[in-house]
């Protein structure tokens, strides 16, 4: 069913394959720019794994993928760079792995582990890393945004020693 002109199942096989109808002409729109076309692991909702998620972009003629930072991080930063390589695949983004939104004990946590995770990014030429922000929340606005602030500037700093940066 469609309500408003949008549909309501936007993830389904029919949706995708319409989609990459423009696939061609996004592509060649966006080289001008350096901009580069990724398929985002959004858009199949966690079912498929590295490193078949980098072979379905590489398949359906994408020229960069999402990287999945744990699985590739197992794999080591050569073979993911052989695997992307050898696919013609520009990694776009990286997952960022600290959990800002809990606790202080559980991004400082998360934050410890940054510096491998920098590291492997740099060492596969994917200076980004992205993460989302919750539309709401019950903690007051004012007070979540001097959190936010103060671990995302934390983050940043240590994201700066690979020239990795952060997008939200």
């Amino acid at each position: 069913m469609i309500e408003n002109n949008v549909p309501q199942n936007p993830l389904s096989r029919r949706t995708f394959e319409k989609s990459l109808i423009v696939l061609p002409i996004a592509s060649a729109l966006a080289s001008e720019r350096h901009m580069f076309l990724a398929l985002n692991s959004v858009l199949v909702s966690g079912r498929v794994a590295w490193p078949d998620f980098a072979r379905l972009a590489a398949k359906v003629g994408f020229p960069g993928t999402d990287v999945m930072l744990g699985p590739a991080m197992k794999a080591g930063a050569d073979d993911t760079n052989r695997l992307l390589s050898g696919l013609k695949l520009r990694p776009a983004a990286i997952d960022f792995p600290v959990e800002f939104r809990k606790d202080d004990a559980t991004f400082q946590a998360g934050l410890e582990k940054l510096p491998a995770a920098a590291e492997f990014a740099a060492a596969i030429q994917c200076p980004r890393m992205v993460t989302y922000i919750m539309s709401s929340s019950d903690t007051p606005k004012e007070e979540l945004r001097r959190i936010y602030k103060q671990r995302f500037s934390e983050s940043a700093r240590v994201l700066a020693k690979w020239n990795v940066r952060l997008g939200l």
